[in-house]
């Protein structure tokens, strides 16, 4: 025993001096070692949560909350008080980790001509993790098996001093290994040293990798349980443990059902969204043909089924836990009753109490094996999804001269500005909380307290005070001196005058499909000038507003954009509006002018509009504009765009829901004395062939091609066929008109009658 303990000694005297030794080598003389820079949180004043730079045992006893713990002690906690989260709890630090590993597997299966897998790209993000974590694992798991042999030990040492086994008398100078644990207090001793360092090594391994590789440690231990019971007991641990694999099957056949009911699950809450979703957008036709009683039906129908499969489900789940939760013991009793029956020896206290220990550790890791086949279960479909979503293609940003305004997560550094930014993110004055654009004043939202401030004051709603700030995510935007802004407007080669050319172009909506939407586009379009696009319905005009924007994947040329006219608005075939006041809407975060407010409302012609509600511009509107008609929709649309100074406006047929008189009146007022005589370009889509003598620049798509280009009169010279069917059109709605101009007076004058008396009753 001396000699054990003279060899420990020397070991750990030995690891000491080699840790001073590279102390003193890194510290001292510097050889070999360059020193890590401090991570930029610990720099920071306000992240308190310093739990990842701390060592194991300080982890262990969360010891880097005790001044939270404090705190709490002797005043309530806020928000203010707890501080930032550090850089690698944040979603970015995620997403950089999971793309990195993406983007190497995906390299590795383009080498090898195969899909990439997720499997694989989850084992190169959190590999290492996971087998440090396990491997400390497996130290606690040897403990946990170590305990039965003490009990065993502390059983059998009860045993000889309750019925008196006479000792050695022989005289012995040292004691040896197997004299001193056989002691039973020794062993008691051991029992508690290896109870409190199984749990250390699981806080340990919890800490490290958060039960990553539970589910794979749970098989082997149960192997290398049943291997010590059949040591112990023979071929009857054999025997019990018969019935393992049986459970192996059952578990793999309710898995395999589970897998396939989720499935099933999954398409059919596919199913109801897509009804619920129909049934809100189509809620005033439902309403008007009063056929609410069959939509409803239609999605209880479906999600009756959904309920269904939900409950067979859980009734699998239960089937297999509860046979989880019963197989330990059913194992111990068959194993005991073979015992008895095939082993002549009498069943011991101490191999009783060591094999009910044993069979106590299969417990833990047989639940845990089922548990685990329920979640691979539900995981496999949805891997299934997430696989099919990451490998769609991917929209590239081309440099066409607009900067970059979001591209989600790529390219950002966590930088000391980032902490900089946290730190200052609170207003003391207010106890508000900024967005890190707003201080740092990302590109195109430069926008200060100050002017938040402001925009209260100006009367708009508290509700709305997220579209107020108007910041895109820190993480995403760029700076006005960024690289990324700067390459991209040194490769625009726009020439002055024109605000967006597109050569060459051919796009498509499928990336992957044979035939292009728009082929041989070539197009310019003047700075300041009306452009609109004809043609007939399905010829490629929004598709073409579409492949402006980028929203269509650019199989062939390029669309390029004036460096210095670059900012672009939208007003969309079918408007968008927000549950928001309709001031709001119409701002759209934008700071409050007056003067232009009631300029861009009497463009539009929405006064009339805004008298009748009942708190004027400040009523709310509801969801998708519920409370109001398409034609005030899309001139609140048009009003937006308007309000906003942006030198480029795309719009997609405003002017199709919207009467002849009011359609009128947006195109001379808004188009032509705002828009135009503010000198920004307007690319209008339009089935209005009556204002094309207004435009600069006339386009006629055809089957997805340019059939001809420019101003009215140059049409007529070379395509007279053409021009005489647009006359021809022109001719047959003017008679119409005139046969309708008659009722349409008689019901406008009933219409400012009306408005006349809500004014009068209002009033009053």
């Amino acid at each position: 025993m001396r000699q054990v303990v003279i060899l420990t000694c020397i070991v750990i005297y030995g690891c000491m001096l080699c840790v001073e030794v590279n102390l003193i080598r890194t510290k001292i003389l510097g050889w070999c070692y360059n020193e890590k820079p401090y991570p930029p949180d610990v720099h920071n004043k306000r992240m308190f949560y310093r739990f990842n730079y701390g060592n194991l045992l300080s982890k262990t006893m969360f010891s880097s909350l005790n001044w939270l713990f404090v705190l709490g002690y002797k005043q309530p906690l806020e928000m203010d008080d707890l501080g930032c989260l550090p850089s690698d709890f944040e979603c970015r630090y995620v997403y950089s980790v999971f793309q990195q590993a993406y983007d190497s597997e995906k390299a590795r299966a383009l080498k090898k001509n195969r899909p990439p897998s997720l499997w694989k790209t989850y084992m190169r993000a959190y590999g290492w993790p996971i087998l440090l974590g396990g491997s400390i694992r497996v130290l606690a798991d040897i403990c946990l098996i170590l305990i039965p042999f003490a009990i065993g030990g502390v059983i059998n040492y009860a045993t000889r001093e309750f019925f008196g086994e006479e000792k050695s008398t022989e005289n012995v100078c040292y004691v040896t290994v197997n004299e001193f644990f056989s002691n039973g207090y020794v062993l008691v001793l051991v029992i508690c040293v290896l109870t409190l360092a199984k749990a250390i090594l699981f806080r340990f391994a919890h800490i490290m990798f958060d039960w990553y590789a539970i589910r794979v440690q749970s098989v082997l231990q149960v192997v290398v349980v049943i291997t010590l019971l059949y040591y112990e007991m023979g071929v009857s641990a054999l025997i019990g443990a018969a019935f393992i694999p049986v459970f192996g099957v059952v578990q793999y056949k309710i898995t395999d059902i589970l897998a396939r009911l989720k499935n099933l699950i999954l398409k059919t809450s596919d199913t109801r969204l897509k009804k619920i979703n129909e049934l809100l957008q189509g809620m005033k036709l439902l309403k008007l043909c009063a056929w609410e009683e069959m939509f409803c039906s239609s999605v209880e129908k479906v999600r009756e089924q959904q309920v269904k499969l939900m409950m067979k489900s859980g009734a699998y789940m239960i089937v297999g836990l509860s046979t989880a939760k019963t197989l330990t013991a059913i194992v111990t009793l068959i194993s005991f009753v073979s015992y008895s029956l095939l082993n002549p020896h009498p069943l011991t206290p101490e191999l009783a109490f060591v094999v009910l220990a044993f069979f106590a550790q299969l417990t833990a890791p047989i639940s845990v094996f089922a548990r685990s086949l329920r979640f691979t279960a539900e995981a496999i479909p949805s891997m299934k999804r997430i696989q099919t979503f990451c490998e769609a293609h991917e929209i590239g940003e081309a440099v066409n001269g607009r900067p970059p305004m979001t591209r989600g997560f790529e390219d950002v550094d966590i930088d000391e500005q980032i902490v900089e930014d946290c730190d200052d993110a609170v207003d003391s004055n207010q106890g508000t909380v900024l967005d890190p654009s707003e201080v740092s004043g990302t590109y195109g939202h430069n926008r200060s307290k100050r002017n938040i401030l402001a925009s209260k004051t100006a009367g708009q709603s508290d509700s709305y005070s997220l579209l107020k700030s108007h910041h895109h995510s820190a993480y995403g935007t760029f700076a006005p001196g960024s690289s990324v802004i700067e390459t991209a407007l040194e490769e625009s080669d726009v020439p002055e005058d024109i605000a967006l050319q597109i050569t060459d172009g051919a796009f498509s909506w499928n990336p992957d499909g044979s035939k292009d939407v728009l082929t041989n586009i070539n197009i310019q379009i003047p700075v300041g000038s009306l452009v609109m696009v004809v043609g007939l319905v399905g010829s490629g005009k929004s598709s073409l507003l579409s492949a402006i924007l980028g929203e269509m994947t650019t199989t062939s040329g390029m669309v390029q954009f004036n460096r210095k006219k670059n900012s672009v608005s939208y007003v969309p075939q079918k408007p968008w509006i927000q549950n928001a006041t309709l001031r709001d809407n119409i701002l759209f975060g934008e700071m409050f002018d007056q003067k232009r407010y009631s300029a861009v409302i009497a463009a539009c012609a929405l006064q009339p509009d805004i008298d009748i509600l009942p708190a004027g511009d400040m009523t709310e509107i509801g969801d998708r504009g519920i409370n109001l008609s398409g034609g005030q929709k899309q001139r609140v649309s048009m009003a937006r765009a308007m309000y906003r100074k942006t030198d480029t406006l795309l719009l997609d047929d405003p002017l199709s829901a919207l009467d002849v008189h009011v359609g009128s009146h947006l195109v001379e007022h808004g188009i032509m004395d705002m828009l135009v005589r503010e000198g920004r370009t307007v690319i209008l889509v339009t089935h209005q062939l009556q204002y094309l003598h207004l435009a600069k620049k006339v386009v006629l798509m055809d089957d997805g091609k340019v059939g001809k280009e420019g101003n009215l009169k140059e049409i007529q010279l070379h395509d007279p066929d053409l021009f005489a069917a647009w006359q021809e059109t022109l001719r047959v709605l003017s008679e119409s008109e005139r046969d309708c101009e008659s009722e349409d007076e008689r019901v406008l004058r009933a219409e400012d009658e009306r408005l006349d008396f809500i004014k009068r009753f209002n009033k009053r």
